[in-house]
């Protein structure tokens, strides 16, 4: 299944340094269906609901990305990255996997420890996302490889989301383009480049 619309480049919130593809959408997160995201818990929206809210192609998009990441192989998915990339003639710094949904199952998160190689050794690409999938397995913190839990501490540390009246958690950072409006991937890299357990305000 052949499709590089999968894999896009920026958006409001993270610079064209980024290059991002989900696995899925909000609506059929399975976190959410499955009790883990603290968030929906906590009777706060998705933040990734409200694009597909308010406009059909996004609906569209992200169902047919659905389709995409659970049934090609992984093969396939590297070729059409790769091919993408090739085209462009300003490589991205990074690649931000799951903006909306989460990991499907466990040969997902395989899937993209796969590509998160490929894409390190061949254009040096560092892969970052966030997960509430406690229940599955994550492989250790690689260089090319940051996975924060949502909620949970992940192979790559853990992320919050808090109101703007609170203070940050104690071993938190509060995210930088809450206070300075910084641009994800140009004026901040902490979420790929370190390991630091970092606090969002909530959208």
């Amino acid at each position: 299944m052949k499709d590089q619309s999968v894999f896009k480049f920026g958006n409001s919130e993270l610079s064209k340094d980024i290059m991002i593809s989900s696995m899925g959408n909000s609506e059929h997160c399975p976190s959410r269906k499955l009790g883990l995201c603290k968030i929906v818990n906590a009777g706060i929206s998705c933040y990734a609901r409200k694009p597909e809210q308010q406009y059909i192609h996004t609906r569209k998009a992200r169902k047919r990305w659905i389709k995409y990441w659970t049934k090609s192989p992984i093969e396939q998915i590297i070729g059409d990255a790769s091919e993408k990339l090739y085209r462009k003639r300003k490589k991205p710094k990074f690649f931000r996997f799951n903006e909306a949904g989460d990991f499907w199952d466990q040969d997902c998160i395989d899937k993209i420890v796969e590509l998160s190689k490929h894409l390190y050794a061949n254009f040096g690409i560092i892969t970052y996302g966030y997960t509430a999938r406690r229940d599955l397995s994550y492989p250790k913190h690689q260089k090319w490889l940051v996975i924060r839990g949502s909620g949970w501490k992940g192979p790559s540390g853990q992320t919050e989301v808090i109101e703007k009246h609170m203070e940050t958690p104690r071993g938190f950072v509060l995210c930088p383009k809450t206070t300075e409006n910084a641009l994800c991937g140009e004026d901040c890299d902490m979420c790929p480049m370190t390991k630091k357990n970092i606090a969002f305000w909530r959208h």
